[in-house]
């Protein structure tokens, strides 16, 4: 059946305007053409525009580079001429501090070893008493002993308890009370000495040390100094060691004391007190009957 008329007319209108808007879209991109090939001119010449001015910027960096590069060079170079001047002038201050701090231990050197040499004589006459209050403590406290171990032996032949009075046993109380209090006095002198030797020897030490750390500053320069300084003092170094020993050897007679002492105690703790019975006396008033009827 053939398309009616009116079909044929729409088919017609709209073929038509489809033709139109083609033509429409053919003319517009058209346009779109021109302004991108426009947009695309403009485009390169901007470019080339921001070529040009990037140009001159380029060069400058380089040259501001290469400007920072010989200053930063300076700037290294100069850090390396302070660095040697602040070495010379910390080797300059040293040996300045060095021969400053010798010349005061010269001027009190000789006061030092003077005050070294009262200490030692002042040392050996409290050690040399001592000696002598520490050999009568034990001569006393070994006489003791031996009286204490007859005793006591003569108790074991007996194979009984060791029983005495209170007369016995307070002059054996008051002993070791006694000589337990000149044995705290004995330990706190013997303290003393051995505190005193040792502070004076790490003092003579801690200046050795101080002596060593100055020459080292300049050792062909100071070395000599240190070594007179040094040699000063060894002497006293020998000496309170000495005396130090000495003091040890009395502490060690000192321990064997006071183990004597401690058997002693032991020994007079052992010994029991026997309960001495003492007669009751009568009231006044039993006494007084008793006596009436006797008359």
């Amino acid at each position: 059946m053939p398309p009616s008329a009116y079909l044929k007319t729409s088919l017609a209108r709209f073929n038509d305007r489809g033709a139109l808007i083609r033509r429409d879209v053919e003319l517009m991109l058209e346009g779109l053409r021109v302004k991108g090939r426009f947009l695309d001119e403009l485009c390169q010449k901007i470019r080339r525009h921001r070529e040009e001015d990037f140009a001159p910027l380029r060069e400058a960096r380089r040259e501001a580079w290469a400007s920072w590069d010989e200053r930063l060079k300076r700037v290294e170079e100069w850090m390396g001429s302070t660095a040697d001047l602040h070495r010379s002038a910390t080797m300059l201050r040293a040996w300045r501090d060095s021969a400053l701090g010798f010349d005061r231990a010269y001027a009190l050197s000789r006061k030092y070893t003077a005050s070294l040499e009262q200490k030692a004589a002042k040392f050996e006459n409290k050690l040399h008493a001592l000696g002598e209050r520490l050999r009568d403590w034990t001569s006393r406290l070994g006489t003791k002993e031996a009286e204490l171990r007859e005793f006591v032996e003569r108790q074991a032949v007996k194979d009984t308890e060791i029983l005495v009075s209170k007369a016995r046993k307070r002059p054996y109380l008051d002993f070791v009370f006694n000589e337990r209090e000149e044995e705290g006095r004995i330990s706190l002198e013997l303290k003393k000495l051995r505190t005193t030797a040792n502070r004076v020897l790490e003092r003579i030490a801690s200046a050795e040390k101080w002596a060593a750390q100055k020459a080292e500053s300049n050792p062909d320069q100071f070395e000599a100094k240190k070594t007179y300084l040094v040699e000063s003092w060894r002497p006293f170094h020998g000496r309170f060691t000495a005396l130090r020993e000495a003091a040890l050897n009395q502490a060690l007679e000192f321990e064997e004391g006071r183990r004597r002492l401690r058997w002693i105690y032991e020994q007079v703790q052992r010994m029991r007190v026997v309960e001495e019975s003492v007669p009751q006396r009568r009231p006044l008033l039993q006494r007084l009957f008793d006596s009436k009827a006797e008359n």
